[in-house]
């Protein structure tokens, strides 16, 4: 019996193709991820990307849903998704309902705090990029992280 579970698990492991990772490396690849499904959002949501060493997708995960001009986002579950997930590259996403890709300062103090926690983690925060339909604002091109 365990020699036949042998076989089968061996068959099954080799005989699936090996799963499709989106490789995720730019302030543009970020964009193109994330617009799909912030593009008609009427209220603010925030996600984290969790990646590994070679910008390779582990997951995308929404942190939260909140009103037309703001939502909250608790960086200590992004680090403990990270931590779980064995996430070694973490990047923040939100939208912005009003089409406008200017940060505000919440948006400005929010990066800050990320970048801070994810040094002391020993994660590489690529970028913090907002997201309206059409354009973005990348934290990481415009050289503010």
């Amino acid at each position: 019996m365990a020699i036949l579970a042998a076989a089968e698990l061996g068959r099954r492991l080799f005989g699936e193709p090996a799963k499709h990772r989106e490789e995720i490396s730019s302030a543009t690849a970020i964009y193109n991820f994330m617009h799909p499904k912030m593009f008609d959002l009427q209220e603010e949501e925030a996600w984290v990307l969790l990646l590994n060493q070679g910008f390779k997708l582990i997951k995308a995960v929404k942190l939260s849903h909140g009103g037309l001009s703001e939502t909250s986002v608790d960086i200590r579950i992004a680090i403990k998704l990270a931590c779980v997930n064995n996430a070694t590259v973490m990047v923040l996403c939100h939208n912005h309902p009003s089409g406008s890709t200017r940060p505000s300062r919440q948006d400005d103090a929010l990066t800050q705090r990320f970048n801070k926690a994810c040094e002391m983690m020993r994660i590489y925060f690529l970028d913090h990029v907002i997201v309206t339909d059409g354009k973005y604002y990348s934290y990481r091109e415009e050289g503010r992280i």
